[in-house]
């Protein structure tokens, strides 16, 4: 196994910003740039720990239509025990290795020096590709619960939703380019705001949604659910609703994408990385739990665009204003 190249150095520290010639030159101005960026950053690093990384819960219908509620269970349950490993090894480069950017860095650091170039060149394109899909995925997701809540028994067509979905990527792309600076500011009040709201939520779907599912139904049950379009056998029609369990983790590597812009990067980076993924593990169960028992009518879940808006639509006897209300307290970054 060959050794990793020597790490580069990801941030400047106060001697070589005094060690660097005194006549201002472009090398020491930057030098106190990036100083002054990650004092700035270090707070907003920290903050990454509480923000969950569940907010794909809103993507059940695929679980629910190949392999139904004990599927997206178990599913969700593998899927978090084989991503630990993942985080952990993130982690562990991001001690060694701390730098900005998707994993073709480590691919950099890391890879033999004869293959370095061409699995780099590779690894960029397929996080490209893949960031590209997510933030597409996202506009999606967002489009289609905002159709679900405020025009419920609407037939949207094709091209109303891709209209919708461009409105929404310009949203995010323009506040993203324009108000960058207030981020944080946006992270931290969706972590707040996630963390408060979601245990009375929890408990009034307990108290109030009904029917409850029964317990051997939830986790022992497996069904096909794609109609006529059904797979030959449940387990293949389980290993492709997992898709979407393995969507939900995405996200949990966020904090190894700034490291040169965080203080003591070696040290905070990788703790972050771990952290938010032990903390947002048993949350997700919980949430998953929580909506395999209150789902209900697995065939009006399916017909409904949200899963989600249709249980509290059920559990508030039809009030759009409370459903909004408790479906809009139920979201969080994504």
């Amino acid at each position: 196994m060959s050794q990793p190249r020597p790490p580069l150095k990801p941030h400047f520290s106060a001697v070589d910003i005094e060690s660097s010639p005194s006549s201002g030159s472009s090398t020491s101005s930057i030098a106190k740039d990036m100083v002054d960026r990650q004092k700035l950053a270090s707070p907003t690093a920290r903050e990454f720990k509480a923000p969950p990384a569940i907010s794909r819960k809103h993507v059940v219908q695929q679980n629910l239509r190949n392999g139904g509620l004990a599927g997206l269970f178990w599913t969700t349950v593998w899927a978090h025990i084989g991503h630990l490993f993942v985080v952990l090894s993130l982690a562990e480069m991001s001690s060694m290795v701390p730098l900005s950017g998707g994993q073709y860095r480590f691919v950099t650091a890391f890879a033999p020096s004869k293959s370095q170039r061409r699995l780099s060149y590779f690894t960029g394109w397929v996080c490209s590709i893949g960031w590209q899909a997510r933030f597409t995925l996202h506009c999606y997701i967002v489009t289609n619960l905002v159709q679900s809540l405020v025009h419920p028994d609407m037939a949207a067509t094709r091209w109303q939703t891709h209209l919708y979905m461009v409105l929404v990527a310009v949203v995010m792309s323009v506040f993203n380019a324009f108000a960058a600076g207030h981020l944080s500011i946006a992270e931290g009040l969706f972590a707040i705001c996630h963390v408060f709201v979601l245990v009375p939520i929890l408990v009034s779907l307990w108290v109030l949604a009904s029917p409850k599912e029964k317990a051997k139904h939830v986790f022992l049950t497996f069904t096909d659910n794609g109609g006529q379009n059904k797979w030959p056998s449940k387990a293949l029609s389980v290993c492709v609703g997992q898709l979407s369990s393995v969507f939900v983790l995405l996200g949990s590597d966020a904090m190894s994408y700034i490291a040169e812009e965080v203080e003591d990067a070696e040290i905070i980076v990788p703790r972050c990385v771990v952290w938010s993924f032990l903390f947002n593990a048993p949350i997700t169960l919980g949430l998953i739990v929580t909506f395999l028992f209150n789902l209900g009518s697995i065939t009006d879940a399916l017909d409904d665009e949200h899963a989600l808006t249709s249980i509290f639509d059920r559990m508030l006897d039809g009030d759009r204003g409370a459903t909004i209300g408790f479906t809009s307290g139920m979201l969080d970054k994504s």
